[in-house]
């Protein structure tokens, strides 16, 4: 199950308010082609940036990783699978 879905909350925010990956690098002090990465899956960013995205954005780390758009049980499925492995 995957359940980070930062690439495609971040492209669906940058379309949203209408802004280039260019103008997020500017205000993140990186580049573009770091930007891309993100957008398209291959990475994501550090803490300090992720802080910042939601920052400019308006919106909560939570929703930006995708934990908003899972149920409470979906939640405590994956909370079970994960201390399984303890």
């Amino acid at each position: 199950m995957k359940v980070l879905k930062f690439s495609k909350n971040l492209n669906d925010l940058l379309r949203t308010h209408n802004m280039s990956q260019q103008s997020l690098a500017n205000m993140l002090c990186t580049s573009q082609s770091t930007i891309s990465r993100w957008v398209k899956g291959f990475t994501q960013p550090n803490y300090e940036d992720l802080l910042l995205i939601s920052i400019i954005f308006n919106e909560s780390i939570d929703s930006l990783l995708g934990k908003d758009d899972l149920s409470e049980i979906q939640i405590e499925e994956i909370r079970q699978s994960l201390l399984s492995k303890k």
